[in-house]
This record gives structure tokens, sequence and C-alpha cells, in this order.
């Protein structure tokens, strides 16, 4: 069989503009949510956007959350470790004296579960894991993290011949 074409499952991104002179001209106190948990992260006048990123890749296994720190564009961007919709990021400003809240894209943001067709049944994803489980076809195929493009795919040979009888019929 043929299924129709699946999107990728996606994690999602939150940017907000951290330090775009290179270090932060007051404090920044903010606490980062994932799937994992949350944490306060607390930065004094000085810290760098680099150290931001240290700080918050430190506690990923407790956050689920990683960062990026894009130095040209003072750019510090949040992904979840997780895909789907069990990859969640949430940003929530407490002291906020460079202006960090203005320049988030979000303060919420969640991953989208793999969706598609196989052999015209509607498959169930999670995350990036994409399975069905009909009379005919047991089946569940991975997507590479990371992907978010469009795939299809052909089922061929596989099943069995169940012989219910004396005679074997053609």
């Amino acid at each position: 069989g043929t299924d129709s074409p699946a999107s990728a499952a996606a994690n999602p991104g939150v940017t907000g503009t951290a330090a775009t002179t290179g270090a932060l001209t007051g404090p920044l106190v903010f606490q980062l949510t994932g799937d994992q948990g949350s944490q306060v992260f607390n930065f004094s006048t000085g810290t760098s956007g680099t150290q931001i990123q240290n700080a918050i890749n430190l506690q990923t296994s407790s956050t689920g959350v990683s960062a990026a720190f894009n130095a040209a564009t003072g750019a510090l961007v949040f992904t979840a470790a997780d895909y789907g919709s069990n990859g969640t990021i949430g940003v929530q400003t407490i002291t906020d004296s460079n202006n960090f809240a203005a320049g988030l894209t979000a303060t919420n943001a969640a991953g989208q579960d793999i969706a598609g067709n196989i052999n015209g049944y509607s498959a169930m994803g999670q995350g990036n894991t994409l399975s069905i489980n009909t009379p005919s076809l047991a089946m569940s195929a991975t997507v590479a993290n990371g992907s978010n493009t469009a795939f299809s795919f052909n089922i061929t040979g596989g099943g069995a011949v169940f012989q219910l009888g004396p005679d074997v019929q053609a």
C-alpha cells in the first residue's frame, strides 16, 4: 500500500533578544519551563549571551529546553529537546531591565505531532513517530530528529495467507 505525505513533527522554538550589545545592561530574571520541569534563571548586569546560553544548557536535563546564542544578532533561541506535542517551552520574565520580554517571539510554544495517512487510514502520531494498527497492517515509523519536510513511502510485500479448510484455493 501507499501512504499520503506525512508532515514531520516539530519541536518548538522561542526567540528572545537577550543581549544586543554582547552583555546585559541590567538584571534579568526569568522562569524557563519545558516538558521536564521549570528553572528560574537569575543573571546580573554584564552577563553575556553566551553565558546565558551555557547556564540554560546546564539545566536542559531538568527543563527539557536548550538554548543557542547568536552573537551577530543578539538573539537567544530556546529549543525543546522533545518532539511533537510533548515538546513545550514557556518563558516568564520576573525582572527585566533589558526589554527581554519585548523581544520574545512568544512566551509559550508547543510542538506538533507528526500526521499522515497509511493505506488510506489516518495514522496516529506521537512526537516524530507515526503508527497504525489495522486488521491488514500494523506498523510504526520514526522520522529522523529535526526533519520538517513532507515525505511518502510505499509498502510492498509482507502479510500472510491463512488456510481455513482442507483445500487450498488459488
